[in-house]
C-alpha cells in the first residue's frame, strides 16, 4: 500500500517542488527565500522571481538584507540546517527528500491510515500534508472530517490551504485542486 500512495501523491509534491536555482556551471542547487517573505516579497515587486528561481538574477544587495526565512532547497527542503547560502547536490537534495517522504509517509499513515482511505485519498494528503508540515495537518478540520468518514467534506478543505502568511497564493490554489481531484478521484 505504501508504494501506491506514494505513485499517487509524489508526482504532485515533485511538480510544485521542484529543484530551483541550480548553478548552470556546477549543477548544485541553492537555496531560494520563501515567496511569503520579505525577500520573496521584494523580488516579485521587482518583478524578477521566475529569474530568481531560474538562478539568472540575485537579489542587489539591498534585498539581500531581507529575511528569506523559511528558506528552500532540492525538493521542498527546509529546516534548520537550510539557510540563504546553503548549496547541496543532487543526490543529497534526492536523499533529503527520501528521509522527509518517508517520515511523512509513517507519520499520515499514524494520523489516518486506519480510516478506509485508498491509495489516491492517501497521495492527496500526503502531498498536502508535506506542504504544510504534520502539526498543521494533524490538528486540521481535514483530519477531523475524515476520521468522522466525512470523506466529501474532507475533500472540501483542501481549498482552504491555500495561503503562505495570509496572502491567498495562485500555486497554492492550482496544487490544492490537484490534491482534491486526486482525494476525489477525478482529473484535475
Amino acid at each position: 500500500m505504501k508504494d501506491q500512495i506514494l505513485a499517487a501523491g509524489v508526482p504532485i509534491i515533485k511538480e510544485w517542488e521542484r529543484f530551483y536555482r541550480r548553478d548552470r556551471n556546477t549543477g548544485m542547487i541553492k537555496s531560494y527565500a520563501d515567496p511569503a517573505s520579505p525577500l520573496g516579497k521584494a523580488i516579485q515587486r521587482a518583478g524578477k522571481w521566475q529569474a530568481y528561481l531560474d538562478d539568472l538574477w540575485a537579489p542587489p544587495m539591498s534585498m539581500s538584507q531581507m529575511s528569506g526565512a523559511p528558506w528552500t532547497i532540492g525538493w521542498g527542503t527546509t529546516g534548520p540546517d537550510v539557510g540563504p547560502n546553503t548549496v547541496w547536490s543532487e543526490s543529497k537534495c534526492n536523499q533529503r527528500f527520501e528521509e522527509h517522504l518517508t517520515k511523512i509517509l509513517n507519520s499520515l499513515l499514524r494520523i489516518v491510515g486506519s480510516y478506509g482511505l485508498n491509495a489516491n485519498q492517501l497521495g492527496a494528503c500526503l502531498s498536502l500534508m508535506y506542504n504544510i508540515g504534520e502539526g498543521a495537518f494533524e490538528t486540521s478540520t481535514l483530519v477531523r472530517k475524515i476520521r468522522a468518514r466525512d470523506f466529501a467534506g474532507a475533500a472540501e478543505q483542501f481549498p482552504r490551504w491555500n495561503k503562505a502568511r495570509g496572502k491567498v497564493l495562485g500555486g497554492l490554489v492550482k496544487r490544492r485542486a490537484q490534491e482534491r481531484a486526486l482525494f476525489l478521484g477525478e482529473d484535475a
